[in-house]
């Protein structure tokens, strides 16, 4: 295997903690591909971390995830389009 089970798996839980998107093995090495310094500086990094979530946002929604200053209406327009979008993309969403 290209990447640790244990890399893997951390990049599918800090998606999975922060953007509520569920991610396969395969769509997890495809953002380590994305993002190298995963690899390097784990994906809780705070950079590593933003720059996973900005991947799968981006090619879900096309916009980069929300930040501080983006306010609260980005944030929740953003969030649920992320969640209108995903399935159509090949993306799980968790449900609580």
């Amino acid at each position: 295997m290209k990447y640790s089970k244990e890399l893997i798996k951390e990049v599918k839980d800090v998606l999975s903690d922060n953007i509520e998107i569920l991610l396969t093995d395969e769509q997890a090495i495809e953002c380590i591909d994305e993002v190298p310094d995963v690899i390097k500086w784990g994906a809780d990094d705070t950079l590593c971390r933003g720059q996973l979530c900005n991947f799968i946002g981006k090619k879900i929604t096309g916009k980069k995830c929300p930040t501080y200053g983006d306010g609260d209406v980005y944030a929740a327009n953003y969030y649920k389009e992320l969640s209108e979008l995903a399935l159509s993309k090949g993306y799980i969403v968790q449900v609580d």
